[in-house]
């Protein structure tokens, strides 16, 4: 005698049959999109209306690396840039950065920093690299 299992890890939602693997993987999802998304809005409305600061930027290092992570992953440029601000030294990175070998070490860029949140600043891409004075 074969007797029906039934299947106790689906959920219907407005009568669509879902696994409960595959819920709870789609609601991990959202929050992490809300979350990522609330934290770009949040970083440029504190660029564009905080109290910010234009610094000049040294560069440290720049070169190719792997990301992390489990598997293979695709190599991208980066590069590593340090400022002053408050008396403070601040040590930041740059990713996915196109053709790395233009940036050379002992070059500035062009950075603005949020002075409300040190964690928030923004590479001026288009003013490119130029020599420190």
């Amino acid at each position: 005698m074969n007797k029906k299992t039934k299947d106790n890890n689906s959920v219907t939602i407005l009568g669509i049959k879902i696994d409960g693997g595959v819920l709870v993987t789609i609601i991990i999802f959202v929050l992490f999109f809300i979350f990522y998304s609330v934290r770009t809005i949040y970083a440029k409305y504190k660029l564009d209306n905080g109290k910010t600061e234009i610094v000049f930027a040294e560069i440290i290092d720049a070169g190719i690396r792997t990301r992390g992570g489990l598997g293979a992953k695709p190599k991208i440029g980066y590069i590593k840039f340090r400022y002053f601000i408050r008396g403070k030294e601040m040590i930041r990175f740059c990713e996915p950065i196109d053709n790395p070998k233009q940036y050379h070490i002992g070059d500035c860029i062009e950075v603005l920093i949020s002075l409300e949140d040190e964690n928030i600043y923004k590479w001026n891409k288009s003013k490119g690299t130029f020599k420190c004075q």
